[in-house]
């Protein structure tokens, strides 16, 4: 084995120093393109969570109206009918909003933005749905004389309930994937 001189060490030390930076930079340019999938992922879930309640909410409106048009009052009806396609519509702006972000082009800053601004508008319509349901479901709860039907009422609340606090926190945590 021979020795090494101080040339040979500060050479071999370059080398090593260069290799370094080299794997840093792919360990840079990995981690951005995972955060720029991670993105991807919570920015399609979102959009697909807004596509399929707005489909659903319009689906809701002939079903409701040909399923309880002999059980309640035309007054109701046409209240959730008017609910729903609000809910439809607000559902189909923030889907078009979500999707509509290019995470190529806009950048990593800016796509945060547009989220912040997303998920503000969410919970703006959050209270607007709610408001306008909170009425209907008590005026749907007095018109009804039958006490299995307000059972079945309550019953549906509670896990409706359960299921909306659901679906709010995962949306809420692709939120928080898309702004970080």
């Amino acid at each position: 084995m021979r020795a090494m001189n101080t040339e040979d060490i500060e050479n071999k030390w370059s080398r090593l120093d260069l290799n370094l930076n080299k794997l840093d930079d792919k360990d840079r340019k990995t981690m951005d393109a995972l955060k720029l999938n991670n993105l991807k992922s919570a920015q399609q879930r979102l959009a697909d969570t807004y596509r399929r309640f707005s489909i659903v909410a319009i689906l809701l409106v002939p079903t409701l109206i040909l399923g309880q048009l002999r059980f309640l009052d035309w007054k109701l009806l046409l209240g959730f009918a008017v609910y729903f396609l609000i809910a439809s519509g607000m559902d189909f702006y923030l889907y078009r909003g979500i999707k509509g972000l290019d995470l190529n082009e806009m950048g990593v800053d800016a796509v945060a933005e547009k989220a912040r601004h997303y998920k503000k508008v969410h919970h703006c319509c959050q209270i607007v749905l709610i408001s306008m349901c909170v009425p209907l479901l008590a005026g749907m709860f007095m018109s009804q004389t039958e006490e299995y039907f307000r059972w079945g009422m309550l019953c549906g609340l509670v896990i409706g309930v359960a299921i909306g606090l659901s679906l709010y926190i995962k949306m809420m945590r692709n939120y928080k994937d898309m702004i970080k």
